[in-house]
């Protein structure tokens, strides 16, 4: 058998696979601060599933993928005020 070359590219660089790209987490003062929701407004369009839902990063503690945030924000009609 032929052995194969070894890649030794760092986890995360562009190689034979491509790369994975990580989405930052956001804590909910952050999320209210880039929607300009209110933290009871979240919750509840969490529970109607019309908002990303928060992954659990700990025992106590819960983030949202700054990706999702911005594709929600993306999703919504053009602000005209």
């Amino acid at each position: 058998m032929a052995s194969q070359p070894h890649d030794s590219s760092p986890i995360g660089a562009p190689g034979e696979y491509g790369h994975i790209q990580v989405s930052p987490l956001l804590r909910k003062p952050e999320v209210i601060r880039q929607t300009g929701l209110s933290d009871a407004t979240i919750n509840r369009l969490v529970k109607a599933d019309s908002f990303p839902r928060p992954r659990r990063i700990g025992l106590r503690a819960v983030a949202w993928l700054q990706s999702e945030i911005d594709e929600w924000k993306l999703s919504r009609p053009p602000n005209n005020a």
